[in-house]
Parts: C-alpha cells; sequence; structure tokens
C-alpha cells in the first residue's frame, strides 16, 4: 500500500487551491505546494521568532521543527490517494498562523483516515528533543513511544512528553 508521503501528489505543483492565507500565493506563477509551505514554516520555526519563548531557554540545535515532524508523520500514515488539499489544512498550513502553535484538527479528514490515525502507533528510537513522538500526541495516535539514551534530552522528552500528559492544565 503506498502511502502519501511516497505519492507523487505530495510534490505535484497542480495543488486545487487552499484557502486561507499562504496557500493561495503563487510562487512563479504556479500554486505553492505542501512541500514549499512545510519548509517555509520549518525555516520560520527554526530561525527563531515563531519558536515558544521557553525554547530559547535552551536551544536543542538537532530539534526537528515541529510542522515538520507534523507532516512526515501524517502522511507517513495516509493513503496515497488522500487529499493534499485537506491534509494541509488539517495539519495548520494555510490558517496564517504558525501551525506549531496550533493543535492539528483532524476533523477536516476523512472518517476513514482519522481513524487510521487513532488507530496507529509510532516508536521514535532516538526522539532526542521529542519533536516527532510531541506531534504524534498531538495527531492523537493510540500509542506514542519514545527512547533517549543521552541525559539532557531525556529529561527534555519527559518535560514535553510526559508533564503535560500527566499534569494537564494544572
Amino acid at each position: 500500500m503506498h502511502r502519501l508521503i511516497e505519492s507523487p501528489k505530495i510534490f505535484s505543483d497542480n495543488l486545487s487551491p487552499l484557502a486561507p492565507g499562504d496557500l493561495k500565493k503563487q510562487r512563479l506563477g504556479r500554486p505553492i505546494n505542501i512541500i514549499h509551505l512545510v519548509n517555509h514554516y520549518s525555516l520560520k520555526e527554526k530561525m527563531g521568532g515563531a519558536r515558544p519563548p521557553h525554547w530559547e531557554m535552551i536551544f536543542w540545535w538537532t530539534r526537528k521543527p515541529l510542522i515538520g515532524a507534523r507532516f512526515v508523520t501524517i502522511a507517513s500514515l495516509l493513503p496515497a490517494d488522500a487529499d493534499v488539499g485537506r491534509v494541509a489544512r488539517a495539519i495548520g498550513l494555510g490558517s496564517g498562523k504558525q501551525p506549531h502553535r496550533e493543535n492539528p484538527n483532524l476533523s477536516i479528514l476523512e472518517k476513514q483516515h482519522r481513524e487510521k490515525i487513532q488507530e496507529s502507533s509510532l516508536l521514535d528510537p532516538f526522539a532526542g528533543y521529542g519533536s516527532i513522538p510531541l506531534e504524534a500526541m498531538r495527531l492523537g495516535l493510540r500509542e506514542v513511544a519514545a527512547v533517549e539514551l543521552l541525559p539532557t534530552a531525556y529529561i527534555f522528552l519527559k518535560a514535553i512528553l510526559e508533564y503535560p500528559k500527566k499534569y494537564g492544565a494544572s
């Protein structure tokens, strides 16, 4: 079974227009595709100004941008015939806001795709700062496991993945 991430549709310059915001902009006379948007927001997040303030306390240089981790996670779960426009909107692209600051909205996806995501599990054996497991949790995967041997990164993982789940809004 081919996944969305393997599909040539994901790299197509002929995407249907996705409103609102950035997805309507043109690049060299062609619609911007989802890869361009993920790269754009990943760069913005990684270069500063878009990161949450507490990340500036100690910046983990190998940390993957959250929108990139979210995109790769969801794209690896969905079939190749998934509607790329719906996927883009579901992960927060085109809203005009920084997508990594927003939770994904899976209600935009078709029911069978939402169910596939909610039934899936993820193991990240080299989790580092935890971008991939964090986005998998935000997407609502059934089970997410992260492994890291570096003590500093392990503490970050606990703070990012376990404590919010354990203590919630308190």
